[in-house]
């Protein structure tokens, strides 16, 4: 009897060990990112996003800080709305900014492997990422 709960016991914890709840439930919740790079170019600063378990994201800019929500509906990633801090920067890192919010308004799907996370309009990459914890 003794074997066979603990069997049993393995076999419920298999799913959880190999990612299975992982896969079945919001692959970006509760992580943090690295901007990367930003529509092919590589950026300036801290840049960063993190998903919430909330569905409420938040990120730096490089010179503001972003809040706003997330959905994922399978491959599918919408963002926003957002509201943004008003401060001002040096010109390089407003420009990019701009370009972050632009893309951010754009993302409509994404790709994760492993520590690496792609976001994408329409099949084209605008913005890629790195896990934090990972760095």
């Amino acid at each position: 009897m003794r074997t066979f709960v603990f069997l049993l016991i393995l076999a419920a914890m298999a799913p959880a060990q190999a990612g299975w709840f992982w896969a079945q439930g919001d692959p970006l919740e509760r992580s943090a990112w690295h901007v990367t790079s930003l529509e092919g170019r590589k950026v300036q600063g801290e840049l960063t996003l993190q998903f919430g378990d909330d569905g409420r994201l938040m990120g730096r800019t490089g010179v503001n800080s972003i809040s706003g929500s997330y959905r994922i509906e399978g491959s599918s990633l919408h963002i926003g709305p957002c509201a943004m801090t008003r401060m001002a920067g040096p010109p390089e890192l407003m420009d990019q900014e701009s370009r972050m919010t632009s893309a951010l308004d754009k993302v409509d799907g994404f790709k994760r492997r492993g520590s690496e996370l792609t976001l994408l309009s329409m099949g084209a990459v605008v913005m890629k990422l790195r896990q934090r914890d990972a760095d």
